[in-house]
């Protein structure tokens, strides 16, 4: 069978013949050698000279980014505290060569805590849309707030608002869709008008920016 160029490969060989695929040990083996092999084929200088030249083209889109961020922030989000979050993530598809933007606002409707998958943070909105689409690479992401503290306790105090701990977590599940040289940008914004008669109008009053291999940083240790 011919194979992608991009298609990864596994093999894996057992002397006791009585183990299947659906064996958890076996699923953990694929897993850890899917990652291994993602994980070299990323970091080889071919690729990361390449994820630079994305990055590139992410700093030229970047104020549409964050308009984007905004305005999932301001007409996607909801929360039931009226603390809105928007997440943008710029992309890029290998098999069509083409950069797209998924944007989408965080959503809680009621008072209650939810951990895990049943989080709806912004960010994990947006990269789940990612994650459905399956050949994305996320190679910048703004995140928007009018705030600059969700009262997440793990995080630190900031003057923008970082992905949290579940969220950073999230991104690693998936090896080389979102990598350490991925571009985080966070910015907190004044909204000045946000109807059809005077227009869509804001100003940044704080722009920060991480690659995500120091998202770390923004937790409390």
């Amino acid at each position: 069978m011919e194979q992608h160029p991009n298609s990864i490969v596994i093999d894996y060989d057992f002397a006791d013949e009585k183990h299947d695929e659906d064996h958890p040990l076996v699923e953990q083996t694929i897993a850890e050698e899917q990652a291994r092999r993602v994980n070299k084929k990323v970091n080889s200088p071919e690729a990361r000279h390449e994820f630079e030249e994305h990055l590139k083209m992410f700093e030229l889109a970047l104020p549409d980014v964050i308009e984007k961020a905004i305005i999932a922030c301001e007409k996607r989000g909801f929360n039931w505290r009226k603390f809105l979050v928007g997440c943008a993530m710029f992309c890029y598809k290998e098999s069509t060569g083409e950069y797209e933007i998924i944007f989408k606002g965080n959503y809680t409707p009621r008072n209650e805590k939810r951990v895990g998958e049943d989080k709806t943070c912004a960010e994990r909105r947006t990269y789940n849309e990612v994650l459905e689409d399956g050949e994305l690479i996320v190679v910048g992401m703004v995140i928007a707030s009018q705030g600059a503290h969700t009262g997440e306790p793990d995080m630190k105090e900031s003057e923008v608002l970082w992905p949290c701990v579940q969220c950073q977590n999230f991104f690693k599940e998936k090896p080389g869709m979102v990598r350490d040289e991925t571009k985080v940008v966070s910015v907190r914004f004044k909204m000045l008008s946000n109807d059809e008669e005077k227009g869509f109008k804001y100003t940044i009053l704080e722009k920060q920016e991480l690659p995500m291999s120091k998202l770390g940083s923004t937790v409390k240790k």
